[in-house]
């Protein structure tokens, strides 16, 4: 499209050209990383953190001995699907929830998910070479895990002793590596993945 201003001897005084580039539009609007991905990750961010905070907080009531974190494993994939800024700035709401809701002093899980957003963007080149999906989950779940239990035994283990602390360690990395590491956060990240899948449009 050109537009242009003209004077009464019809020279041109200013003219704009644009132009569209209909692929380029196609892709925004239909690729996975286009408007699609901006519009669900809004959503899912909006449902999924205070649920999967809530969750985290109120699962230990009725299952006192069940290390699954699932706030831990929604920000695990925040952390490989957006920028380590945003991510962070996101775990201000969901760890002062985690904190009122169990009764912690505030900032505790704000620091903790925090940590460990840190150590999977240190660690988000490595896992992005991964091209199994499934092992890439599995790799981010694992090292996020670890990091939360190391952080809360070290930090938040109360008046145990070093050797106490380091005692539990392998007791509570087992089950939960199982529970999040091979089983939650692998299927976790399969349906976000899924829904960030926009629909082909017809005749493509």
């Amino acid at each position: 499209m050109r537009i242009s201003v003209n004077d009464k001897s019809q020279r041109s005084l200013l003219e704009i050209h644009i132009v569209y580039n209909s692929e380029l539009i196609r892709e925004f609007f239909f690729s996975r990383r286009g408007l699609w991905h901006y519009i669900v990750t809004f959503c899912l961010v909006v449902l999924l953190l205070p649920y999967t905070a809530a969750l985290q907080a109120i699962l230990p009531r009725y299952y006192a001995g069940l290390p699954l974190y699932p706030a831990l494993l929604f920000f695990s994939y925040l952390s490989l699907r957006l920028s380590l800024p945003w991510v962070l700035i996101l775990t201000l709401p969901a760890g002062l929830m985690l904190d009122t809701l169990q009764f912690q002093a505030l900032g505790s899980n704000v620091f903790l998910l925090g940590a460990c957003v840190f150590i999977l963007s240190l660690a988000k080149p490595a896992l992005s070479a991964v091209k199994q999906q499934y092992m890439q989950a599995i790799f981010a779940c694992a090292l996020a895990t670890s990091t939360l239990l190391s952080l809360q035994l070290i930090f938040f283990a109360g008046a145990l002793s070093l050797i106490e602390r380091l005692a539990l360690l392998p007791r509570y990395l087992l089950l939960a590596f199982a529970l999040n590491a091979l089983a939650a956060g692998p299927l976790l990240f399969a349906v976000l993945d899924l829904l960030q899948k926009p629909k082909k449009p017809r005749g493509t």
